[in-house]
């Protein structure tokens, strides 16, 4: 758990394959949003639009912070919010994320989450 405040959080510029895996979960969200709402499954595009409602900012103010409350946090609610069965590929982005963010964690003189 995240214990700083993501508010004053080390922004950087984004790393290109951290944003273009980003793009791909924002693609895949409008997707379902579109398909959870022509089958009237409106809580579902709730939590769809839940998961993907900071992405662009954390897109314009990336840092690593952000990115892990993103893993920790509004990740696990969404498959909680989806009976841990999301639509669409998603598994393949956050399985990139994670392994950069490990890294960037592993690295000298960077993430901290104390």
């Amino acid at each position: 758990m995240l214990t700083r405040d993501l508010l004053h959080s080390e922004a950087m510029r984004i790393p290109d394959a951290i944003q273009s895996q980003l793009l791909t979960i924002l693609a895949i969200g409008a997707r379902n949003i579109k398909f959870y709402c022509d089958g009237r499954r409106y809580e579902l595009c709730g939590a769809e639009a839940y998961h993907i409602h900071n992405i662009p900012q954390m897109i314009q103010d990336f840092s690593a912070e952000k990115l892990a409350y993103y893993l920790d946090v509004e990740v696990a609610q969404y498959l909680r919010d989806l009976s841990d069965k999301p639509t669409g590929d998603l598994r393949a982005p956050w399985d990139v994320l994670r392994r950069w963010l490990n890294e960037y964690r592993t690295s000298p003189n960077h993430f901290s989450s104390t």
